[in-house]
């Protein structure tokens, strides 16, 4: 499954065509991505970044964004500076 952040319409589509359940893959930056999507009623998006954290994206119905915040770590390491 391919699906574009870039457009709000394309967004929308995913979330009212899209059964609820949840989906994962890879961003365009190789990051591992999580999607928890309720079909008609919006979507959270969990991105596992390279530098350890864990941001989470909604998404309303209409496919517009709601916010972003960050859900903890997942790693520690060089690349986190600890």
């Amino acid at each position: 499954m391919i699906l574009s952040f870039e457009k709000t319409e394309d967004i929308k589509n995913f979330i009212h065509t899209t059964e609820s359940d949840m989906y994962g893959g890879k961003n365009e930056d190789g990051e591992t991505v999580m999607v928890s999507l309720q079909q008609g009623v919006g979507m959270e998006v969990r991105t596992f970044q390279k530098n350890g954290w864990i941001r989470v994206t909604s998404y309303d119905k209409d496919g517009y964004l709601e916010g972003s915040t960050f859900d903890g770590r997942y790693k520690k390491g060089e690349d986190n500076h600890e």
